[in-house]
């Protein structure tokens, strides 16, 4: 008897959940979503410019070559920059997510590189085009990191001087 009533209170919650109208999205993404979809696209926007250097001749000097460098990764961190006072706060992109889909990224095409270089017929030792395009991403993943690991100690601390000065004045 009890079973039948169980089964009868639960037909009847279906019905209801079943004629209850549907509820829309407000949004296309979630906020996660657009987190794991921002990092594909820039993880992929880091690598491309990165791959870009290779379009540009050799240059005679290093330094022209370290300018080269420098100038790529001051693109790479201000895209970052603006990235981070323009988007993240309009779409709800959740960081830590955001930065760890980027991260793992570049991580994977660094691997799959060394992994394609590795299976070349050609001598290890010799310069193959893999292991230079994983170099280079290699770099801008170090760049990245040391910004992004950079800008989280630079607002600790200013968070914690403000919070030891909102002490004081109290």
């Amino acid at each position: 008897m009890k079973e039948q009533d169980e089964m009868k209170k639960n037909v009847e919650e279906l019905k209801k959940i079943a004629e209850a109208p549907a509820t829309r999205r407000k949004s296309l993404l979630t906020p996660k979503e657009w987190s794991v979809v921002s990092g594909i696209l820039f993880a992929a926007l880091a690598g491309l410019l990165t791959l870009s250097l290779d379009l540009i001749a050799v240059p005679e000097n290093d330094s022209t070559l370290w300018i080269l460098m420098a100038g790529l990764y001051g693109l790479l961190i201000l895209i970052t920059v603006l990235i981070e006072r323009f988007l993240i706060s309009k779409l709800s992109i959740h960081r830590t997510l955001y930065y760890v889909v980027v991260h793992v990224l570049l991580l994977a095409a660094i691997i799959a590189l060394i992994v394609v270089g590795l299976r070349q017929p050609e001598s290890v030792y010799e310069v193959s085009t893999e292991f230079s395009y994983a170099m280079a991403i290699g770099f801008t993943e170090v760049a990245l990191l040391l910004y992004h690991l950079g800008r989280v100690i630079v607002l600790a601390i200013i968070e914690h001087s403000k919070k030891s000065a909102g002490k004081g004045k109290r």
